[in-house]
């Protein structure tokens, strides 16, 4: 847990400069929830915090984001991911500009969980992504299929939290 919060530290260092942009945001993410398929065992509260870095270039965004959560299987996870969103519908409502953003992200997580069910020293996974919200709130949204039948597929929510 201390490495990810240095990391996390270190990474608002290092990107505050590149905040001063317009278009360079830096957002606190916090883990809430999943709903797997099927429901099983699986832990649904996955609580945790993380940090993303929003670059955009009109309608293409890139993204950066690190954090730690509680995984599935109950044990602590930490994570590193980088995506590709395209801006698919924006639009000023009640004088809030509101997006929808679809894309992909390439996830690579570290838990014990993983190890232990998945065979795996890190999971390594490139998954579809869909954001939600305005400039200062989004919902990020991620899928992941079931690798095999023998587990589950499952959605990921996470509440974001534009910092500056």
């Amino acid at each position: 847990m201390r490495r990810v919060l240095t990391v996390l530290w270190l990474i608002v260092g290092l990107t505050e400069q590149l905040a001063i942009a317009s278009d360079t945001h830096i957002s606190m993410v916090i883990n809430g929830f999943s709903y797997h398929l099927p429901r099983d065992y699986y832990n649904e509260r996955n609580t945790g915090i993380g940090l993303q870095l929003d670059e955009a270039w009109g309608r293409h965004h890139l993204m950066w984001g690190v954090g730690t959560y509680r995984d599935s299987y109950f044990t602590q996870a930490n994570y590193f991911g980088t995506g590709y969103n395209h801006r698919l519908w924006d639009a000023n409502l009640r004088a809030s500009r509101w997006y929808i953003d679809a894309g992909a992200v390439l996830l690579v997580a570290k838990s014990e969980g993983y190890t232990k069910y998945y065979h795996v020293p890190m999971l390594i996974a490139p998954l579809p992504w869909v954001a939600v919200g305005n400039e200062r709130y989004a919902m990020n949204m991620m899928f992941a299929p079931a690798p095999n039948n023998h587990y589950a597929s499952v959605l990921t929510v996470q509440l974001k939290i534009v910092l500056f």
